[in-house]
C-alpha cells in the first residue's frame, strides 16, 4: 500500500480559479444577457456589427440572428 498519491494535486492557481468562475457565470447567462455583455464589452455594436477593435469596418450589414 502506497503512502503517497501517484500524481500530486495541481498547485493552486488564482488565474485558473478566476477563469472557471467567469466561465460558470457566462454559462448561466441567457442569450440576451450574453449579447448585452458583448455590446457592453465593446465587441459588438447594438446593430450587430463587430466593432473596429475586433475586425469590424463599420460598413458591413448586421449579422443574421
Amino acid at each position: 500500500m502506497r503512502k503517497y498519491p501517484l500524481v500530486p494535486p495541481p498547485p493552486e492557481n488564482p488565474g485558473v480559479e478566476a477563469f472557471h468562475r467567469v466561465m460558470d457565470s457566462i454559462n448561466r447567462m441567457t442569450d440576451d444577457e450574453l449579447w448585452a455583455l458583448a455590446i457592453r464589452a465593446g465587441i459588438y455594436t447594438a446593430d450587430g456589427r463587430l466593432t473596429p477593435k475586433y475586425g469590424g469596418t463599420g460598413d458591413e450589414k448586421p449579422a443574421a440572428a
